[in-house]
């Protein structure tokens, strides 16, 4: 995003011009400011509150200077991320998701929400078991993305914890092929107590998952 953005300006996240008019269009009721003003005032207090070293050290040099967008973005959560990225301008949402290996942009949206509030969850220890997501991810047909043709389909494994644990293999592949995140999620599932009560087809596993070109 920073690499997309940046082409047309170390201050594009501040740029209306470089996002999509609706990001300005969109007025919360409550407090009477765009989506793209409460972006700011988001990215703008993490930086004034960060304690980290090149903040400081930016701050300090520049004083009174606004960070470019490389060195915001170094401060973004995955929520304040997400938030951006749905703001970007529809050409720019499409480059960053082929990055990814995402065949669309409004499918790419959707899972970063999806990640977003599940990373949320998990964060304050909420239950996140036997659980259906609260943002449904858009899927892809299995024509556009082969690795997830085996959910294609099936509700209940794309709307729980397996579907979640899907997207982030697929994004962690394209990432880094070589990443030990799908082996060893894996073998914690593998773990998972035998009972007749509580298995894993309740979090969406369909059978024989981890033999699926995805996880092997």
């Amino acid at each position: 995003m920073t690499l997309q953005l940046g082409k047309q300006g170390a201050d594009a996240h501040r740029n209306p011009k470089a996002l999509h008019p609706n990001f300005l269009r969109q007025i919360n009721q409550k407090t009477g400011k765009s989506q793209h003003a409460e972006w700011l005032a988001r990215n703008d207090d993490a930086f004034d509150r960060s304690k980290e070293e090149f903040a400081k050290h930016f701050r300090t040099k520049y004083f009174g200077e606004i960070p470019p967008i490389w060195i915001a973005a170094e401060l973004w959560d995955f929520g304040t991320m997400s938030f951006l990225y749905a703001g970007m301008r529809k050409s720019d949402q499409i480059a960053v998701a082929k990055t990814f290996n995402v065949p669309s942009f409004d499918v790419m949206e959707t899972w970063l929400r999806s990640i977003n509030v599940a990373r949320n969850i998990c964060a304050h220890h909420s239950r996140f078991w036997n659980k259906p997501s609260v943002v449904q991810p858009k899927w892809p047909s299995a024509v556009d993305v082969p690795d997830l043709g085996h959910i294609v389909g099936d509700t209940n494994a794309q709307t729980r914890i397996y579907g979640l644990a899907c997207l982030c293999a697929h994004l962690l592949k394209s990432i880094n092929p070589n990443s030990t995140w799908l082996p060893r999620f894996k073998s914690t599932v593998s773990d998972f107590p035998s009972s007749t009560v509580v298995n894993l087809k309740s979090a969406g596993f369909p059978a024989d998952w981890d033999k699926t070109n995805l996880w092997s």
